[in-house]
């Protein structure tokens, strides 16, 4: 919701009856941010004029994203080593909600990261920042003895680069 500045509706109680006002929340807004509205806040007494309204926004994090900095967006895939020797093509959802599909070149290693442009959070001068993917690399741990005799066959072969 914060990537590009959400507008929020919100009720709120005062002396003399509830009240709603609508925010413009801006691009990257963070979480505790403290916005002050003035003549928004109470109304016991009517002889002075109302103060403000401090309003606390909380931005909840999402399981999926993670922000970086202020501009990146940070997920993570999780291939297993093979997908990872080999290389493939994984489907992703951004956090916009677009599906896009990532080449996973051959070799890549854990830890790899590929950024993807205008994904991430906008700037104020209107420039997006980048989706970044961190590959991790899972190595199976309950292997067959049929596949553990595969694997050491391949291993016997000393691939150049090991």
């Amino acid at each position: 919701d914060t990537l590009d500045g959400i507008q929020k509706t919100i009720n709120y109680r005062v002396t003399n009856g509830d009240e709603t006002i609508t925010l413009d929340l801006p691009p990257g807004i963070n979480d505790n941010t403290i916005l002050q509205i003035s003549g928004r806040g109470d109304n016991a007494n009517t002889a002075v004029p109302r103060g403000n309204l401090e309003v606390v926004v909380r931005v909840k994090p999402n399981p999926r994203f993670q922000r970086v900095g202020d501009e990146h967006v940070l997920t993570e895939v999780t291939i297993n080593c093979f997908e990872a020797i080999l290389g493939m093509d994984i489907n992703l959802d951004t956090p916009r909600g677009k599906t896009i599909k990532l080449t996973i070149p051959p070799g890549t290693q854990s830890g790899t990261q590929f950024g993807v442009t205008d994904e991430g959070f906008r700037r104020p001068n209107r420039t997006v920042g980048k989706l970044i993917i961190k590959v991790n690399v899972k190595i199976p741990t309950a292997l067959t003895k049929d596949q553990i005799n595969l694997v050491q066959q391949i291993q016997s072969l000393r691939p150049v680069n090991t």
